[in-house]
């Protein structure tokens, strides 16, 4: 049987749709869960960013920042924080192990819900669990979250805050960062906040955000409007991005043997320079960047799982000259040369 020249063009552009990216959907098994960990660089004063457009297979792109705040997030089990027994359902808590401050949240085959916050200071447990996602969630999913809290502020004088946001999965594609390129649902969500004192409305404000959400549940990326914004177009507010969520199309995984630290590349450089690190399990590992005189220069920790890093190293801002990366980790620590010519 011949195969005409218009079936070999439709041909094409089906074998050109199934090497495409494929969408993904969150189950309540895909979530992450304890071990799981990521850096969250933030930019909490406003920046201008593209949010691009909705829609299936598409594409978004973010650069990088001078950030503002940089915080180590772990995703533990509940029974290893001090809160255990206020949050008897929870499956997860995520937060800071270093002030032991954790939110809980119940993850089952329908929902992932919020229970409450905890830290050494104070244990808060919602009245009405918050949701989180609806599950599984795909394209085109939608759900309402509430927040309903209140504080007396003295005898008789209650303040009461309701923060609500309807959330649509308007996306779905590949999102590209500083930090790799990631599978990801978007989630827009359209938040209303209201205050009210002994039950009168005293303030009343809107925003909108959107969520680049990947495979284990984790924001990519996520930016807020500024209050009262409107328009699902807008270019300005607050980011985030996370730096350990589980990049696409990861190929096949190398489990090194040994803690080893090889020749940056290309060397010399101008301005920026690869490092890779073999990393033998999970953990903190930290990156410090010495010129020629031991002074430092640059430094950053992060958490690696275990496999091959590149780790990347911005000399933009320094003079030529000799440079050391020493990189630490697991009670292991090696040192590279490297030549910046400019």
């Amino acid at each position: 049987m011949r195969i005409s020249t218009s079936e070999v063009a439709v041909l094409a552009l089906v074998a050109s749709a199934l090497t495409a990216t494929a969408q993904i959907a969150i189950s309540h098994t895909d979530m992450a869960g304890p071990g799981f960990a990521f850096t969250s660089h933030q930019v909490l004063w406003g920046v201008e960013f593209d949010v691009g457009s909705a829609g299936a297979n598409g594409e978004w792109a973010f650069g990088d920042y001078e950030w503002e705040a940089s915080v180590l997030t772990h995703v533990v089990s509940p029974e290893s924080t001090p809160f255990a027994e206020s949050f008897p359902t929870a499956t997860r808590a995520i937060g800071t192990i270093d002030d032991n401050s954790f939110s809980f949240e119940e993850v089952n085959q329908d929902v992932c819900l919020m229970l409450g916050t905890a830290s050494e200071s104070f244990v808060q447990l919602f009245d009405d669990p918050v949701l989180v996602m609806s599950l599984p969630v795909t394209y085109q999913s939608t759900w309402t979250s509430i927040l309903s809290t209140s504080q007396e502020l003295e005898p008789g004088m209650v303040m009461m805050m309701i923060d609500s946001g309807t959330v649509l999965v308007d996306g779905w594609g590949v999102v590209s960062t500083p930090f790799g390129e990631f599978d990801v649902l978007r989630f827009f969500t359209h938040h209303f906040t209201a205050t009210y004192l002994n039950g009168e409305l005293i303030t009343e404000l809107q925003f909108l955000s959107y969520a680049w959400v990947n495979q284990d549940g984790i924001a990519v990326v996520n930016v807020d409007s500024d209050f009262d914004v409107v328009d699902p177009n807008f270019d300005f507010g607050t980011i985030e991005m996370n730096e350990f969520a589980y990049p696409v199309s990861p190929g096949p995984t190398f489990m090194p043997k040994a803690f080893v630290v090889g020749p940056n590349y290309p060397n010399p450089f101008n301005a920026t320079t690869m490092l890779p690190v073999d990393v033998t399990r999970t953990g903190s590992v930290t990156l410090a960047v010495y010129d020629e005189t031991g002074r430092l220069v640059s430094t950053r920790t992060m958490v690696l799982p275990a496999g091959r890093h590149d780790l990347a190293i911005d000399g933009d801002r320094w003079a030529t000259g000799n440079y050391f990366a020493r990189v630490t980790g697991a009670g292991q620590s090696e040192a590279r040369r490297m030549l910046l010519l400019k």
